[in-house]
């Protein structure tokens, strides 16, 4: 197995490419990559730094494959 991602934050959201693959001994390396998307909704709300830190990590994370047809979009919820 191997991966990486690069993420870029802003004050009200992040993005991060994720690229890897897993695979077994006599089977072909398939790399597949995504794109994710995350508001940081203690900043987009304003709210106070205790609160602030809490809702940007259990912030909804959307992601979408860039490769592969039959692979869907996911949404990843929690730090």
């Amino acid at each position: 197995m191997a991966h990486t991602d690069f993420s870029f934050s802003q004050k009200y959201f992040l993005v991060q490419y994720n690229i890897g693959a897993q695979w077994n001994e006599a089977q072909p390396i398939v790399v597949r990559n995504s794109i994710a998307v995350q508001p940081k909704l203690g900043s987009i709300l304003h709210a106070p730094k205790p609160a602030r830190i809490v809702l940007d990590l259990i912030s909804p994370k959307f992601g979408f494959p860039l490769t592969h047809s039959d692979a869907h979009p996911i949404i990843h919820i929690g730090g």
